[in-house]
């Protein structure tokens, strides 16, 4: 039996196969050959303990322990590359960690996050990546649509004005290995004060709640609540994930007679007086997009000559 201790005070990372043992998976070495980058390790320790016998892989403990500071790590090769890294790696045996202080990816912060790769029973590896992010909403998308997600999120978004900040929870799970594999991603976005100005004459302020997205279901989110036309709205929306991925918002809130004027680009219609509730639906798919806006107008009366004339107890289909 053999026990070798190494340590070194500091080394570029792109040193670490020095150290790394070629007993670990093909796979597992590619992803860390692919997806760390540039960056020092500090605090490096290595360890073996067992024997030299070339097929006693059982009789083996190997392990690695380094502290990353300013490294570079893509957790899959169309994702966006996660920089400025401070935290650590851990290799101990066939199972390896990479456990993150803080980072960032281009257009949003990184609290936390961990990433853990083992081998099943099959000796196949299996990845899942967690994080906590947090940053401006509108690099938060910038980032998404850098990533496989962006099919799902619609072209026209493109041009919506978006402000206000958000905090987020990320997970991936996947197989390093196998043809077709398509990574399991979740996440769960909390708004806190944000604005969404999709079309001219229609500005939401002050949008609250939890926006998700789950590989089974797309986006999605319930009861969100803002404020459209100094009113209180309630936002729902749901997506289908497939191969022509459509996105669904649903608004309903109160309507002021008086923004009519704005949707309908006429003069103020001063003889339009009352609020009534209204249904908002919003279709868009990668290339086109469905607006419709009803309302029975119960509640506003029109001041016209018949037959145009209307009171606000009268509903109109």
């Amino acid at each position: 039996e053999m026990v070798l201790m190494l340590y070194a005070p500091e080394a570029p990372i792109d040193q670490r196969n020095t150290v790394v043992p070629n007993t670990i998976a093909e796979s597992l070495q590619t992803w860390l050959d692919q997806s760390i980058g540039s960056g020092r390790v500090y605090d490096a320790g290595f360890f073996y303990r067992g024997s030299l016998v070339k097929d006693s892989r059982d009789a083996r403990s190997i392990g690695l322990t380094v502290r990353l500071e300013d490294t570079q790590l893509r957790f899959l090769p169309d994702w966006p590359v996660l920089s400025e890294i401070t935290g650590s790696l851990i290799l101990d045996d066939e199972e390896t960690s990479i456990w993150i202080d803080s980072a960032a990816f281009p257009d949003t912060r990184v609290d936390k996050a961990n990433v853990e790769i083992w081998l099943d029973q099959d000796r196949r590896p299996l990845l899942t990546a967690t994080a906590a992010l947090n940053g401006p909403l509108d690099g938060l998308l910038e980032d998404l649509r850098a990533s496989p997600l962006s099919r799902y999120i619609p072209a026209d978004t493109l041009s919506w004005a978006i402000q206000g900040g958000q905090r987020s929870n990320m997970t991936i799970q996947t197989p390093l290995t196998g043809a077709g594999v398509v990574p399991q991603v979740s996440f769960q976005t909390q708004l806190s004060g944000a604005s969404l100005n999709p079309f001219a004459r229609i500005q939401i302020n002050d949008l609250n709640g939890y926006l998700s997205y789950s590989s089974a279901a797309g986006f999605f989110a319930d009861n969100l609540l803002g404020v459209l036309w100094e009113r209180p709205i309630s936002i729902d929306i749901s997506a289908n994930a497939g191969n022509d991925p459509l996105t669904q918002i649903k608004v309903i809130g109160t309507l002021p007679g008086q923004e009519l004027s704005q949707l309908l680009n006429l003069p103020s219609l001063d003889w339009v007086r009352g609020t009534s509730a209204f249904d908002l639906a919003l279709s868009l798919g990668q290339d086109r997009a469905n607006l419709s806006i009803q309302s029975s107008l119960e509640g506003i009366s029109i001041d016209l000559p018949y037959p145009i004339k209307k009171s606000a107890d009268v509903a109109w289909d």
